[in-house]
């Protein structure tokens, strides 16, 4: 790697000559009959651009610019990106999940009062990890390779409805609940991971499209749990509804860069993909004296997977730099947990316990958003 100070022809036509002397030097070695390389290349990775043309990148001082020697089969790049990430998940659309009893009409039909609703559950910020491997123009060729993995966890909101002193009402397909006096709390638990393999080509110098394979799942694992404190502390019955999902599927999408400055880049980045996913869907309802109550399914739908960014790029060094930006990310045909509650039937057998039915709701949307910040390193 060289570096000059001042700008000009001159000083690009030197480096040429140093290039051009290295790759003698590397010919000696060559055996025999050994194809032969394309000419050597002077390629600027930082800098304000040269008198020659050379393109702009960022680099750590603005009186120098930064050169490296590469060979036209050999100009291969690959970064890697390790980013810190910051997400936000929407709350669940209506449904109502736990309501007061009627007061007249039988001891399981739900009243007018809505105790606890599925919009409630506000999950707000969590932290998470994302590692990025990109590698373009392999071999020379304007192709290149790229996996990505994500994780954010422990998504988590709690609903306190108080006490009902007329009773609860589960709204599971069959309704369950009582008549007594009851505190009524509920909490909901998510997670979302993230893997991607694609196949990336270079069209011009600020547009890379892409294309693959990729990977999420969507668990609401921990799931909506509903809490019936009878009495209260008398008697607690608890239910614990759960949806987790497994997409797969192809995406395309495309890399941009927006904006060049001396130091300073602005991206972009789009990906979009249909999905085959499979979706787990179980209940389970828990009072003593009373034997376990449970129920699950099983099914398939197809889903949509969009993903969006814009990320600001401050190059440090001329192999380091510090990525900051914002993504949105939307998931649609997904099976959320609140979602579950209505078609599942863990009381089909009821009273005497065992394996009720169900069937799964694919119906639900998740919308995501949040900011990221890492460091890259280019090699």
């Amino acid at each position: 790697m060289f570096g000059i100070a001042k700008e000009g022809k001159m000083g690009h036509r030197i480096l040429r000559l140093l290039c051009a002397g290295l790759a003698s030097l590397a010919a000696v070695r060559t055996s025999p009959g050994q194809a032969s390389e394309e000419p050597p290349q002077v390629i600027q990775i930082s800098g304000a651009a040269n008198a020659d043309g050379a393109q702009s990148a960022a680099g750590v001082s603005p009186n120098v610019s930064w050169y490296r020697c590469a060979n036209g089969n050999a100009s291969s790049t690959w970064e890697l990106r390790a980013n810190a990430l910051f997400l936000h998940r929407s709350s669940p659309g209506s449904q109502p999940l736990v309501t007061t009893p009627a007061v007249a009409g039988g001891l399981f039909v739900p009243g007018a009062t809505t105790l606890i609703d599925a919009n409630q559950f506000g999950f707000g910020y969590r932290t998470g990890f994302e590692v990025d491997l990109v590698g373009d123009n392999l071999r020379g060729s304007g192709w290149g390779i790229e996996a990505r993995y994500f994780r954010v966890a422990n998504w988590s909101a709690n609903v306190d409805a108080g006490l009902s002193p007329v009773g609860s009402i589960v709204l599971y397909a069959q309704p369950i609940g009582n008549q007594l006096p009851t505190r009524v709390s509920s909490s909901y638990t998510s997670q979302l991971d993230s893997f991607e393999l694609d196949l990336r080509r270079t069209v011009t110098d600020n547009i890379t499209f892409l294309a693959g394979y990729r990977h999420l799942n969507l668990n609401d694992g921990g799931g909506v749990t509903i809490n019936q404190d009878v009495g209260p502390g008398i008697n607690l019955g608890t239910s614990t509804i759960r949806a987790i999902n497994h997409l797969d599927g192809f995406q395309v999408g495309a890399d941009a860069v927006l904006w060049r400055g001396r130091r300073f880049d602005i991206e972009g980045v789009g990906r979009a993909g249909i999905y085959g996913n499979r979706i787990h869907n179980d209940a389970r309802t828990v009072q003593l004296p009373l034997p376990p109550f449970s129920s699950s399914a099983d099914d398939t739908s197809t889903a949509f997977v969009g993903e969006l960014g814009l990320t600001g790029v401050l190059q440090l060094t001329p192999r380091i730099s510090l990525r900051a930006g914002y993504s949105v990310m939307w998931l649609t045909g997904v099976g959320t947990a609140s979602r579950q509650v209505p078609v599942s039937n863990p009381f089909a057998n009821f009273p005497a316990g065992g394996v009720g039915t169900a069937v799964v709701d694919s119906s639900g949307s998740v919308f995501y958003h949040g900011a990221t910040v890492g460091l890259a390193f280019r090699y």
